[in-house]
């Protein structure tokens, strides 16, 4: 309320209270509780509830004599604003000089030595009375009057947050010209700075649409906001060109948190709900229902060399369910996502965060950083330059930005619990080296999510490190710079994409694991969409348990490539498709393999599911793994060459009536795959025609690489055997002594027409072996059957007369046999 002096506006309220007190007194929204003279005067509509709230100006002439704001009130328009709260403010101006002018009455006796009535004297000594309070303030004060503004603002103040328009608290939003060096007008930082210290905790503070904002780098802690930009733009400066080492984000945000108080050094399993602090003492820091950090610094060891590549470590945001302090021992609500370990000496630690704060940035129309025309060296975990950086935050949210140009990261969460962006666009970052133009990255966050981010010339658009249940879903990446999608080999856990889409560029579009470090663990890739000149999906060093669900890819390099000792991967095919185009002797839809060449670092299991579709004649599904490799149900559009084999020192292709065929090492399978005319197996080169029904089986055995080739086909079975068709037996000749082995053929027809000779039985102990002896000259000469310990008790037997025979089988006891049939 101004009062109108001559077209000049005077304000004048010697006594105010707050209804939703702005930072300056004479600003709209302060309650005037003395009487007004009469005049002209502007009212603006300043109480919540209003039809026009803010919006425009009435003018109101007031009669003569003394008149009340709420008088002036009624009689202007009384429907315009919400009885309740004009009624709670009639209720407080009335309370308020009630206490006033009962505490000036008890001053003045006090004054004059009079001794107070009862009832004033009561309403003094009355436990909460308002007369009570006057007097303590006046008291307190030392001064004359009972309620100052700082006490009344202190008294009234609301205690949650309100709505706060940047407009009304000296912010100008009038930058034009270009960027932080290139354009001009007021930087706002200083008010807005102001602005966000004096509002209360949950407050929501609004900007104007149609403005554009100069802010440097700010920081907020401690304390829950909504940021509404409402559509306008800002322009910002995170680095200075000057020093390239030092960066700040556009808003730093963070709750407060304790110190870190250390953990045992035995360290703590993956899925333990309890952990111990050293001392035990340590636990009385922490409470039922505490938010804390769970983390450690055990370094992440490279995947090929072992040597430590990070010390980022792994960390967690979990929940207090109670404590022990006796034992030390701190129980979480939630089973411990990572292993954590000590190294060396540091070991794990938990932080109480303090005073949780859920931050919400939204509605940028566009956010323009000023381009520091290099690349930042510094740290980006805990600071860097980026747009918008939340650390051990809850429920952090930035929605509905758009950003052109900016150094590091649009959004960073650091320890973060269920960190979301919701429809970020993301174009052309000043640099896509290491660390530099993602859309946004989570470190040691917990359940959370990017979701509808668009994408254009960036590095990454969602990346992982050492978090858990996190994932992106409906992103959009066009021409990227880098992998769009990437788990970056700092053992994150339980990673998802799901309808994402990659299209243009020659960058790959998923990682499960990163070169330069090592493996994660679990990347669900549902309906990934891959529309480039790079392999769509990536499963290497080390990563397990990456599962490839649906795929839709064309490209004109591989569908999927599984390396460097990944391992459990599945690649489900049931509704998905991979084109291959053209065709480069590079190109598979599915390639397992030790893509370096030095066989060291072959893959693990690796399992391929149909049907599906797989299109193009470089469509190969090749596997040269160490665990099992299993292909079932693919279905292929083209072509007779889909599956391949490894020849010993190259791949070679399946190809109907060629030379070549699939090999079959002793780790790998396939199950369920294309028919093949040409099979070989262990090394040995395919079969070019079937065998017919009466070649000999031994011989095809050692064709197909299945058996040694040789002379004896043993058989053992413990079922009966049924032979329908002739049955045929081996027959050996012998004309001198002979020893009989156990894979001599069983009939043996005996001429001793030359001189006598002996056949000696094999010394087995296998019973069994049954051997027929016969003579089969006229000669007067003898053929001795010997035994090593005998036939039928004696040493050995004479087959004097021609046709004589004599069929003996061995026993239990070694060197033994017994006659079964003699003649």
């Amino acid at each position: 309320m101004d009062r109108n002096n001559a077209g000049v506006t005077v304000y004048s309220a010697p006594t105010v209270i707050p209804i939703n007190p702005p930072t300056h007194p004479s600003a709209p929204g302060f309650y005037d509780s003395g009487l007004l003279p009469e005049g002209p005067y502007q009212v603006q509509k300043a109480i919540f509830g209003a039809k026009d709230y803010r919006s425009k100006w009435y003018s109101v002439v007031l009669t003569e004599g003394s008149h009340t704001l709420q008088e002036l009130i009624e009689d202007y328009d009384p429907d315009a604003y919400t009885p309740a709260v004009v009624n709670a403010v009639a209720t407080l101006r009335d309370e308020t000089r009630t206490a006033r002018d009962e505490a000036a009455q008890i001053l003045e006796d006090v004054t004059a030595g009079a001794v107070p009535d009862s009832a004033v004297a009561s309403k003094i000594t009355a436990e909460g009375s308002a007369s009570r309070a006057a007097v303590d303030a006046r008291v307190a004060a030392g001064t004359t009057g009972f309620l100052t503004q700082e006490v009344a603002e202190e008294t009234y103040a609301p205690r949650v947050g309100g709505v706060f328009f940047v407009g009304e608290h000296g912010l100008v939003g009038d930058w034009a010209g270009g960027d932080a060096n290139s354009g001009s007008g007021t930087n706002d930082t200083a008010a807005l700075t102001d602005l966000i210290a004096a509002v209360p905790d949950g407050s929501t503070i609004v900007f104007d649409a149609t403005k554009t904002y100069r802010l440097d780098p700010l920081s907020i802690t401690g304390k829950s906001l909504t940021l509404d930009f409402n559509g306008a733009r800002v322009v910002t400066k995170t680095m200075d060109s000057g020093d390239l080492s030092v960066a700040s984000p556009f808003i730093s945000w963070s709750s407060t948190v304790g110190p870190e108080v250390d953990l045992s050094s035995s360290g703590f399993a993956r899925g333990a709900t309890e952990v111990i602090t050293n001392p035990f003492s340590g636990s009385n820091g922490f409470s039922t229902d505490d938010l804390v950090i769970v983390r450690d610094r055990y370094p992440v060891a490279r995947w090929d060399t072992g040597a430590n590549a990070s010390w980022v470590g792994r960390g967690e945001v979990n929940i207090v369910q109670s404590i022990t302090p006796s034992t030390g021992t701190v129980r979480l609500r939630i089973p411990l996502s990572h292993q954590y370990q000590a190294n060396f000496s540091v070991v794990p630690t938990l932080q109480r965060i303090s005073t949780p704060v859920r931050p919400v940035v939204k509605n940028i129309g566009l956010i323009i950083d000023t381009n520091p025309d290099g690349m930042y060296t510094g740290d980006i975990e805990t600071s860097g330059g980026h747009l918008f950086y939340f650390y051990a935050c809850v429920d952090p949210r930035v929605e509905n930005v758009r950003a052109e140009g900016w150094e590091n990261h649009i959004v960073n969460f650091n320890k973060c619990l269920r960190p979301r962006t919701i429809d970020i666009e993301g174009r052309n970052p000043f640099q896509t080296g290491s660390g530099h133009g993602y859309i946004g990255r989570m470190t040691h966050c917990v359940d959370g999510e990017f979701t509808r981010s668009v994408a254009y010339g960036t590095r990454h658009v969602a990346n992982y490190v050492a978090s858990a249940r996190c994932g992106s879903r409906s992103c959009r990446s066009y021409r990227p710079a880098g992998v769009s999608y990437q788990t970056h080999g700092l053992r994150s856990r339980d990673i998802y994409s799901v309808d994402d889409t990659v299209v243009g560029g020659d960058s790959s579009g998923w990682s499960h694991g990163n070169t330069t470090y090592a493996g994660d663990y679990g990347y669900r890739i549902l309906r990934p969409r891959y529309y480039g000149t790079n392999n769509g999906v990536l499963a290497r060093c080390g990563s397990t348990g990456t599962r490839i669900i649906d795929p839709e890819i064309h490209t004109t390099a591989k569908g999927v490539e599984v390396s460097s000792l990944a391992s459990d991967v599945i690649v489900d095919l049931t509704q998905g498709t991979i084109e291959i185009f053209g065709e480069a002797g590079t190109s598979y839809a599915v390639h397992a393999a030790d893509v370096n060449g030095s066989g060291e670092y072959k893959p693990g299991s690796v399992t391929v599911h149909g049907p599906g579709d797989l299109v193009g004649t470089r469509a190969l599904v090749s596997l040269d793994v160490t665990g099992a490799a299993r292909i079932g149900g693919v279905e292929y559009d083209q072509g007779d060459d889909q599956l391949q084999r490894w020849d010993g020192t190259d791949w070679a292709e399946v190809e109907s009536g060629g030379a070549a065929g699939v090999t079959l090492d002793t780790d790998q399978t396939i199950t369920g795959a294309k028919s093949m005319a040409e099979v070989g197996f262990f090394g040995t080169s395919a079969l070019g025609t079937k065998p017919s029904a009466t070649d000999d089986l031994g011989t095809v055995l050692s064709s197909l690489g299945l058996r040694t080739a040789g002379g004896a086909y043993p058989i053992t079975t413990s079922g009966a055997v049924a032979l329908t068709g002739g049955f045929r037996t081996g027959l050996g000749n012998r004309s001198g002594t002979y020893n009989i082995t156990t894979n001599t053929a069983p009939f043996n027809m005996c001429d001793a027409s030359g001189g006598a000779f002996t056949i000696s039985l094999p010394n087995t102990g296998s019973a069994g072996y049954r051997f027929t002896i016969k003579k089969i000259d006229a000669s007067a000469n003898a053929v001795t059957v010997s035994a090593p310990i005998g036939i039928d008790g004696v040493p050995t037997l004479v087959l004097t007369d021609q046709w004589e025979w004599v069929e003996v089988v061995s026993t239990f006891t070694t060197g033994q046999y017994m006659i079964v049939g003699r003649g």
